[in-house]
């Protein structure tokens, strides 16, 4: 799972001088279509201070929302996998740009406005939020210090940002603003805040947003830092608008079609009841079975049941599946592996490369089953070379030219080898080909501008294709993407010590509302 979570509002803040006289403490620029973040040493003159400093500071809070929906389900925020990184787009504009310098981010405690204010030049719009008031939404409620400057542990009264806490993770107690550096001032900023947008959907941070400035030693030096522009979300160019991009692996893999012996694999199995996932019940009472050890797979060598004599057999434990600590309904896994050295499995596999089982998934005390079925055991792929001179296509036979915000599509993706040598298969009957499995990722292009929106992403494996019985799928979600634009999937696949993508004649679609 790869979302792209847009802000809900952002502004700046500043204390700018404006024509020598006055501070623009009251102005606000919550429609601007920049972020201007600056600092000003000695630039103006004002009444009663020597060598005036004038700062800018950023304000942006992400709507979590998409995810929260999903935390009871498929996304667990306390798994390795999950990561979110904050990221602003730079706007070049001519202006000139400052460089060597740290921005520093904090999480904020209070709620604050947008406002409506636009003018960045002479800060004429009075409105908040501004640097010396957070909101009158519920009441006039300023900023804690001007220009959100009261920093405070978590869980403290009159703060305006979270310097520090402990969110119960095991950490103890720690700082929780994070820091970026600019080398040459014309970077994107791209922060990791995964751990502040896990403890925010867990109810232990305000879901307040994030205040972005220069760390402390840039705000309080003697030099100016004019002007690192980023775009907002009022941004006429939609691809560059704030983004909170969330990562999760949502991915499974079943290994029905590819099991092979020695090597550990899964198998899944999924109840529904009228096209709605349920979980599978056992006895009078009708008592759901969830959790460990739910029920048990039984294998017994040869593929005909039942057999007039088990050469083998082997029980497996299976548990309901789950993403992190969250259990999915309807969804069980059986994780093992079988040996191929066990005495009444060798002939078989020295005779044809592989041993059919049949497989009864049943309950624990062996009186019920609830599904049978057929699993092929291969032996390892053996020969003098890894290469397999494979030539690779990919096609996705369910993808609609056009897609509603709204919907959430299962894309199915066929890997098809179309080298001469291996593509060729006699039959006596027509039959339809089957997929080939790999470890597969996908990204998402913008048709038009050929920029990448959503990139293979093999760290988190937020990006890679699950596998069932049915061949391999992704789910993607159609409203993190603009409306009106021309999309289109690429996949890169490993096969073997080669990563091959396949970027080429595949098809695109378009978002509608």
């Amino acid at each position: 799972m790869y979302r792209i979570l847009g802000a809900s509002k952002d502004s700046y803040i500043t204390n700018k001088i404006i024509n020598n006289s006055y501070r623009a403490v009251d102005a606000n620029v919550g429609y601007a279509g920049t972020l201007d973040l600056f600092k000003l040493f000695d630039e103006s003159t004002i009444s009663g201070s020597d060598q005036p400093i004038e700062l800018s500071r950023l304000l942006v809070k992400f709507n979590l929302n998409p995810i929260r929906a999903l935390t009871g389900s498929i996304v667990d925020i306390s798994d390795s996998s999950f990561n979110a990184k904050i990221v602003l787009k730079d706007v070049v504009g001519g202006q000139p740009t400052p460089s060597n310098f740290t921005v520093i981010v904090h999480p904020v405690s209070k709620s604050w406005d947008e406002g409506v204010g636009r003018d960045i030049g002479k800060f004429l719009d009075i409105d908040v939020t501004n640097w010396v008031t957070a909101s009158v939404s519920s009441g006039f409620v300023p900023w804690s210090a001007a220009g959100a400057s009261s920093e405070g542990s978590l869980g403290s009264t009159d703060i305006d940002i979270i310097g520090s806490g402990n969110l119960g993770d095991g950490d103890g107690f720690r700082s929780l603003y994070k820091t970026q550096v600019f080398e040459s001032g014309k970077e994107d900023l791209e922060i990791d805040v995964t751990d502040i947008v896990s403890a925010t959907l867990a109810g232990q941070i305000p879901d307040q947003g994030y205040r972005i400035a220069f760390s402390g030693s840039f705000e309080i030096s003697s030099s100016s830092l004019f002007v690192k522009r980023f775009a907002t979300r009022h941004s006429s160019n939609p691809g560059l608008r704030p983004q909170l991009v969330v990562k999760f692996n949502d991915s499974i893999t079943d290994n029905h079609t590819n099991f092979v012996f020695d090597t550990t694999g899964s198998l899944f199995l999924f109840n529904s009841v009228r096209g709605t996932p349920k979980n599978i019940v056992s006895g009078a009472a009708a008592t759901q079975l969830t959790g460990a050890s739910a029920f048990t797979l039984k294998l017994i060598s040869g593929g005909i049941a039942p057999t007039l004599s088990q050469s083998f057999t082997m029980s497996v434990g299976v548990n309901q599946f789950a993403y992190g600590s969250n259990f999915v309904t309807g969804a069980y896994q059986a994780t093992f592996a079988i040996s191929s050295f066990v005495s009444a499995l060798r002939p078989t596999i020295d005779l044809v490369g592989s041993a059919t089982f049949h497989t009864i998934w049943g309950s624990n005390d062996g009186t019920v089953p609830f599904m049978t079925g057929t699993l092929v055991v291969k032996a390892p792929d053996r020969a003098g070379s890894f290469s397999h001179d494979r030539q690779l296509i990919v096609t996705m036979p369910n993808l609609r030219q056009t897609y509603k915000r709204a919907s959430v599509p299962r894309i199915r993706v066929n890997v098809f080898d179309i080298a001469p040598e291996n593509a060729v298969e006699f039959s006596k009957l027509p039959r339809e080909r089957s997929s080939l499995m790999f470890e597969t990722y996908w990204r998402l292009l913008d048709v038009y501008s050929g920029d990448v929106i959503i990139p293979f992403d093999t760290d988190n494996s937020s990006t890679k294709l699950s596998i069932d019985t049915n061949g391999m799928y992704f789910d993607f979600y159609p409203e993190d993407l603009h409306l009106g634009r021309v999309f289109g999937f690429e996949f890169m696949i490993r096969d073997g010590n080669e990563e091959l993508i396949i970027d080429k004649n595949l098809p695109t679609f378009r978002i509608e509302q």
